[in-house]
């Protein structure tokens, strides 16, 4: 009797496993398409990534010390020539960030403010300093074709492994540059007021001209009145 019960039991067990498995493939048929795609798209996404990163990483395997620092800092300029303010905020060093730019919303306003739009980069040399790397980077405004269009900055690199980095940079490098620019529309402003005032200077001088032919003109009649006096005279003398 007790092994009847057993067997039973074992049944309904088997058969309640059964309905469970048979509602969730029920569940699985009903699931929303889109959220089938947007899965699907998701994981498609993910293999994407990790092919890519695969390919930098061996790529970056293959470059020399230098290239390879300087793959890194071209990364960080193309992000902030492209203002994409948070792919650069996330590359900067926590240190860097709480001494110059505690929020990212700071950094954007810097970087649109004074880091060009279109550049060229020469870089000028490279130092090692333990496990930090410094670059001194010749940057140009290619779009601004008044002097000074160019700064040399400093970025200084700290790479953890292949791919896996963070820099900081000589901040008042650009301000310096815009600092100048400035300086320079000033001059420009001056060299216009100057040629205003030596345009008001040849105002006043016509105009003293013209004084002075006012007076001539005034001896004339002067002059005039003379030649009415004595012939006034003339007149009285023969009567």
């Amino acid at each position: 009797m007790k092994k009847k019960n057993i067997f039973v039991l074992i049944l309904i067990l088997i058969i309640i496993c059964l309905l469970f498995v048979v509602v969730c493939i029920r569940n699985n048929d009903k699931k929303n398409p889109t959220a089938i795609l947007i899965e699907t798209d998701l994981q498609t996404q993910k293999e994407i990534q990790e092919v890519v990163d695969q390919a930098l990483l061996e790529k970056l395997s293959g470059l020399s010390e230098q290239k390879r620092i300087e793959y890194y800092a071209t990364e960080f300029i193309k992000a902030l020539e492209g203002r994409k303010i948070s792919t650069a905020y996330k590359l900067l060093n926590e240190d860097f960030k709480k001494n110059y730019f505690n929020t990212e919303e700071s950094f954007g306003k810097y970087v649109k403010t004074y880091f060009p739009k279109e550049v060229s980069v020469k870089y000028v040399n490279m130092e090692r300093l333990e496990n930090l790397y410094v670059l001194e980077v010749e940057i140009k405004d290619i779009l601004n074709s008044d002097e000074p269009n160019h700064f040399d900055c400093y970025i200084v690199v700290k790479e953890n492994g292949y791919a896996d980095y963070e820099l900081s940079f000589s901040v008042d490098s650009a301000m310096k540059n815009s600092q100048a620019d400035e300086e320079v529309e000033e001059v420009d402003d001056d060299d216009e007021n100057t040629e205003k005032i030596e345009d008001s200077d040849e105002i006043y001088e016509n105009a003293d001209e013209s004084s002075e032919e006012f007076e001539d003109d005034n001896v004339i009649y002067e002059s005039d009145d003379e030649i009415q006096e004595d012939t006034e005279e003339i007149e009285e003398t023969e009567e």
